[in-house]
């Protein structure tokens, strides 16, 4: 036997040759010892075979584990879990949701701290499900004192956080319940969302997490460290930036950043653009992308920004989209040059999106400049023209 089951989760860099269930099947099970070795190197040979597919190769799994003995369930589907770690989020997780499953629907005896273990590298190679967030911190809970298992959550969190995975819209009403059995308040549940999320990148962040971490932050305040995190997060979910902006204004990263407590990445001048870049337009419910309309908050925080960015003398590039279309926003062209801040200007060619009535500026500073104030002309006299009009051309850009 061995003595403790922790240690049959692999390292995290070695989850791809994961020998989990054969090992623990030598020790628990020696009669099928062979067997389960056949059967882990069979899985690591269908996984060469699908290896553009790992969808494919969780299916050809599953008629494997219909053979197996019930007890070796759980064993079996971690372990096809540790071979898809950093395939993509759906694949790994549907093999450690079907573990899961096992031990709940055949009531098999759960090993706490393997338990514990196997859930943090899950975690971290981003193949925990968001379904499974609230069985794994009920788990924690039974299997450890309120103090140890609010601890766990925690450490948890910033796993899944730093890892491609998206965050669960509930987090905060989740690591605030944690928090109370432990004995915290608002402000211990502040500390642990604000390190959780500036630590996220390049993923989805829902934006009801991001509306209900905006009080609790706003009410007790990060420290410019965790702050500068936070500034660095840009959701890539459909979103038009507002939610997230709105938390930045709430807990004071805004305010550090206008002081020049914090610089952003790159400097004022990227995160300013880079802002544009990512929310200027948005996936379409129908298929495609359209051009939205940026937060008025952003463009007060550009002119805000104004003597900063003139001191940093770099020039903005506000005309650049994640979904390959350019073009400008003649709403924050005009913060812009309000700011006195000097932007690219990639040439006439690139179109300007006028929101008429809809205009949150009053578009004065982008009418006197004279290079870009002639185009706010001629992009104002097209869409009035008549329907049928044909326009110049122009480079792609869906207005």
């Amino acid at each position: 036997m061995i003595a403790s089951l922790e240690a049959l989760v692999p390292a995290q860099g070695s989850t791809h040759v994961s020998t989990t269930y054969a090992d623990w099947v030598a020790a628990h099970d020696p009669a099928a010892a062979a067997a389960a070795r056949e059967l882990t190197e069979a899985m690591g040979a269908e996984l060469n075979r699908s290896w553009s597919k790992p969808g494919a190769f969780v299916d050809a799994m599953a008629w494997r584990a219909r053979q197996l003995p019930t007890a070796h369930l759980p064993w079996f589907w971690d372990t096809v879990g540790h071979r898809l770690i950093g395939r993509g989020s759906r694949p790994g997780g549907r093999a450690y949701g079907a573990a899961r499953a096992a031990e709940a629907e055949h009531g098999l005896t759960v090993d706490p701290a393997y338990r514990r273990a196997n859930g943090l590298l899950f975690a971290r190679g981003g193949a925990m499900p968001a379904k499974e967030f609230g069985a794994h911190q009920k788990f924690l809970a039974e299997s450890l004192g309120p103090a140890e298992a609010y601890a766990a959550l925690g450490t948890f969190l910033t796993a899944w956080a730093a890892s491609p995975a998206d965050l669960p819209a509930d987090l905060v009403r989740r690591v605030r319940a944690s928090a109370k059995a432990a004995g915290h308040g608002d402000d211990e549940v502040a500390r642990v969302v604000g390190e959780i999320l500036s630590v996220t990148r390049k993923k989805s962040v829902p934006d009801a997490l991001l509306v209900a971490a905006e009080p609790v932050l706003a009410a007790h305040p990060p420290a410019d460290g965790v702050a500068a995190g936070l500034l660095e997060v840009f959701p890539e979910s459909v979103t038009d930036g507002g939610a997230w902006l709105r938390m930045l204004i709430g807990c004071g990263a805004t305010e550090a950043m206008e002081a020049g407590r914090i610089v952003p990445e790159g400097g004022l001048h990227r995160w300013v653009g880079h802002f544009v870049h990512m929310y200027q337009y948005t996936r379409a419910s129908g298929g495609g992308v359209t051009r939205q309309q940026l937060p008025p908050e952003f463009l007060d925080l550009v002119v805000r920004l104004g003597p900063r960015l003139r001191a940093g003398g770099e020039a903005v590039t506000v005309h650049t989209t994640r979904h390959y279309y350019q073009g400008f926003d003649a709403d924050v062209l005009d913060a812009c040059l309000a700011a006195g801040a000097t932007v690219v200007d990639p040439g006439p060619a690139t179109r300007m999106r006028f929101w008429g009535e809809k205009s949150r500026r009053d578009l004065a500073a982008l009418a006197a400049d004279p290079a870009f104030g002639p185009r706010l002309e001629g992009t104002v006299h097209a869409g009035l023209q008549p329907p049928g009009t044909e326009l110049p051309p122009a480079s792609p850009d869906r207005p």
